[in-house]
């Protein structure tokens, strides 16, 4: 009798162990930018933008004991994807009422400043939202991004400005008309456009026109992927790591 009792002890011990290895078994999908051929002098993906936020998720990943898995998406696929509890985690989601529906939001870590960038003979032209209505160049966006109240309010007053909009599943893409001329004017973050006007191919035939929309972007969490209990664990690392989260010398800025 008593030499089974080392074996039961092994067995439990064992079994213990594989109970917990599964409970910490914390793989989460996160959307990269989708790698293509593109125009622009540099790699979208890796700007500093791009490295500083996939940096800082990483780091609170690690400490909540989770790994990312990088997945290379369109920008619109990856927000059904995580929607529909495909997909765990999107880098740069503005908060709204209808996402929180849908999705956890962790920050926020940033301040996005949507510019209207467009070729040094617009600058004197379009200096704001009204006269950008008023041109009838093409203006290249992404599929599924918010830039905003404003913007939104001008589609629903101004249908036809829909038939002007080139509509693209990757960020990337827009900036790569700009400089094709395919479309007269991009919406883009200001940090990555002031990353881009340090190259002379760049700065010498595009500027910043104006100021779309400015708002705190979080990282998303997928409710139907990441338990409640999951992202408490990890928004108690972020708390730690970044006590004072909403004070601005905690955001990433350029």
């Amino acid at each position: 009798m008593n030499s089974l009792l080392p074996k039961a002890l092994f067995v439990f011990f064992i079994c213990s162990f594989c109970v917990y290895a599964k409970q910490n078994d914390c793989k989460l999908s996160v959307r990269i930018e989708f790698s293509q051929d593109n125009f622009l002098p540099m790699n979208y993906s890796i700007n500093k933008l791009a490295i500083q936020s996939y940096t800082l998720l990483d780091d609170v990943m690690k400490r909540s004991s989770c790994t990312l898995e990088q997945i290379s998406l369109p920008n619109a696929r990856a927000f059904k994807m995580l929607k529909d509890g495909e997909l765990a985690i999107m880098i740069g989601m503005s908060k709204t009422i209808e996402r929180e529906k849908y999705f956890y939001f962790l920050g926020p870590y940033h301040t996005e400043r949507i510019v209207a960038v467009g070729r040094t003979d617009l600058q004197n032209k379009i200096k704001n939202l009204t006269q950008l209505l008023e041109h009838d160049g093409l203006i290249s966006v992404t599929r599924g991004a918010y830039y905003g109240a404003q913007w939104q309010t001008a589609l629903q007053n101004n249908p036809n400005v829909s038939n002007r909009l080139i509509q693209l599943s990757v960020n990337q893409n827009n900036l790569s008309l700009l400089m094709l001329d395919r479309v007269a004017i991009s919406f883009e973050d200001e940090q990555v456009v002031d990353e881009l006007m340090l190259l002379d191919n760049f700065k010498n035939s595009f500027t910043k026109l104006f100021t779309l929309h400015e708002n705190l972007v979080y990282f998303a969490f997928s409710k139907k992927l990441v338990s409640q209990s999951l992202f408490n664990k990890i928004e108690k690392q972020w708390k730690i790591i970044h006590p004072e989260q909403y004070n601005e010398q905690f955001l990433i800025h350029h």
